[in-house]
């Protein structure tokens, strides 16, 4: 009987070890945002993506990517447990919303006008004065210029309608980073010449976001695989690749 007893209570401890090491799956959710992250056909690439593929390899997982519209991503990630969200600008709005991973780069957002406009913007008061400024719903800037007071943005949640409404003059202005600005006046058809930054009027660095409800193991494998990464350069030669100019 003691011996039987022994052997239950062996495949119970077995099993309840078995149980704690299983780690809970993971959700990918990002964006249209090049060069960071958009769709290539069915395929998710950019910068960011390449990040987080290298440190699904350290890790040995393949979740694959959702591509949603950010304010969609952004508010499955504030209410759901186990989402990884990328990449997203670290702020003080969002600080204690998540954990995060990185940074990835630094970004620095402007108010664009049209190439011709008469516009001469150079502080925040100033752009308060504008008719409309276009956003896209939830970005960072979005967030950042409402908690400054601004009442005159117009919000859009495809950054590609963002574009649009300044081109047709729905909009005076748009808030843009330099970095996706190029990429997503082009999906849309246009030059980015025919844009012209007003000025900038924040610089942010841009990070892994996984949600806050999250099982610390996750946040804790996917923290030591940056560092990996970063370690084995993949970071640095990633940079040299979608970013040459730098």
């Amino acid at each position: 009987m003691n011996k039987m007893l022994i052997i239950l209570c062996v495949f119970t401890l077995l099993f309840c070890l078995s149980c704690a090491k299983k780690q809970p799956e993971v959700t990918l959710l990002t964006e249209n945002y090049p060069p960071l992250t958009y769709l290539d056909g069915d395929i998710v690439t950019g910068y960011a993506a390449e990040i987080v593929n290298a440190m699904q390899k350290v890790m040995k997982t393949d979740y694959k990517p959702t591509v949603l519209t950010w304010d969609k991503a952004y508010q499955r990630a504030i209410s759901e447990p186990n989402i990884v969200i990328y990449s997203m600008e670290r702020t003080d709005e969002r600080e204690d919303k998540f954990h995060w991973i990185g940074p990835l780069g630094v970004n620095k957002t402007f108010f664009f006008s049209l190439a011709n406009s008469e516009l001469d913007i150079s502080n925040l008061d100033e752009a308060k004065e504008v008719g409309a400024i276009g956003t896209v719903t939830d970005w960072f800037s979005e967030q950042y210029l409402k908690d400054k007071g601004f009442t005159n943005l117009v919000s859009s949640p495809n950054p590609t309608e963002v574009i649009e409404m300044l081109m047709n003059k729905k909009v005076d202005m748009i808030a843009f980073t330099d970095m996706a600005c190029k990429m997503i006046a082009e999906k849309a058809r246009y030059s980015y010449s025919d844009l012209m930054p007003q000025f900038e009027f924040m610089s942010t660095g841009y990070y892994i976001g996984i949600s806050k409800q999250t099982d610390a193991r996750i946040v804790d494998k996917w923290e030591k695989a940056f560092q990996a990464i970063q370690r084995d350069g993949v970071i640095s030669k990633q940079k040299a690749r979608w970013f040459p100019e730098d």
